[in-house]
């Protein structure tokens, strides 16, 4: 979510552009979550940056179509936040949350969510 808000300087209005982009850790992106459900067992499975439309074979792409769920792929750290300073954004602010319960726990530093604050 990006927005402007205006503030007064020397007489005039400049607008400053806060950004706050949401995103998935690109590690969620390497394991088999289907068979995480089966098992409860995390195996990698995939290579990053992941895309279902290159990594998925034709039948999970056509159940994920009937089942109405999205597509989903992730960047790197780097093109995600580094694309942000490349645009001028400067980062002032950083959150990580987790989702409960969380697969990831057993690896305590990993946090599947991810917020930033950008203007």
């Amino acid at each position: 979510m990006c927005g402007l808000s205006g503030k007064k300087h020397t007489g005039f209005y400049a607008k400053a552009v806060r950004c706050y982009p949401g995103f998935t850790n690109p590690a969620v992106y390497l394991f088999d979550w289907e068979l995480a459900e089966h098992t409860g067992e995390l195996h990698v499975r995939y290579k990053l940056p992941y895309s279902d439309a290159a990594d998925l074979d034709e039948a999970q792409k056509q159940k994920r179509i009937a089942d109405s769920e999205p597509m989903e792929f992730s960047h790197t750290l780097d093109t995600q936040i580094g694309g942000q300073i490349a645009a001028g954004f400067v980062i002032a602010g950083f959150y990580e949350d987790k989702d409960e319960p969380e697969a990831l726990d057993h690896w305590e530093n990993i946090r599947r969510r991810t917020l930033l604050r950008a203007r």
